[in-house]
C-alpha cells in the first residue's frame, strides 16, 4: 500500500534520525533511504523516457534521458564503492 506524502516524509525523517544515531541494527533505515533516493531518480528517468517515446526523437529529450541514465549509473557505482561487499541494482 502506497504511503501518503505525509507518511513518507515522516518515515524518511525518522529513518534519517535513526541512521544518524546508529540505532539501525537491521539496516531498515539505510534500505529505506537508499531505495527512496533510487526511486526518485528512476521516476525522473521514466518521465523523460515516456516523453521521448511519445514525442519521438527530439534531441533535447534524448540528451536529458541520456544524462539521467549516466547519473543513475554513477550513483550506482558510488553506492557500490561505499559498500563493496553489497550488490547494487
Amino acid at each position: 500500500m502506497k504511503p501518503s506524502d505525509t507518511e513518507l516524509k515522516e518515515a524518511l525523517s525518522e529513518a534519517e534520525k535513526i541512521r544518524l544515531t546508529g540505532g539501525d541494527p537491521c539496516h531498515l533505515s539505510k534500505c529505506l533511504l537508499f531505495l527512496h533516493r533510487r526511486n526518485v531518480m528512476l521516476e525522473e528517468v521514466v518521465e523523460h523516457a515516456e516523453r521521448f517515446l511519445h514525442f519521438g526523437l527530439q534531441e533535447d529529450e534524448h540528451a536529458r534521458l541520456r544524462r539521467l541514465l549516466d547519473h543513475l549509473r554513477r550513483e550506482t557505482q558510488r553506492e557500490l564503492d561505499q559498500n563493496p561487499e553489497q550488490f547494487g541494482l
